[in-house]
């Protein structure tokens, strides 16, 4: 019995470690999401024949 506790204890800790390391995987690639659309930010949209009087203006 009691190897079997030692064996599940022994997984319950490999599990933990793998859980850890996806989570810092996933906040890597959250970060590098995050990081590509605040460039993106960075640029005005290009119009391809761009017609001003089509397009939907908040401020008027």
């Amino acid at each position: 019995m009691t190897s079997d506790n030692t064996e599940l204890l022994a997984e319950i800790k490999r599990l933990r470690e793998e859980l850890n390391q996806m989570r810092e995987i996933v906040n890597m690639l959250l970060n590098v999401v995050m990081e590509e659309s605040e460039e993106e930010d960075d640029y005005d949209p290009v119009y391809i024949n761009d017609d001003s009087t089509k397009r939907f203006n908040l401020y008027t």
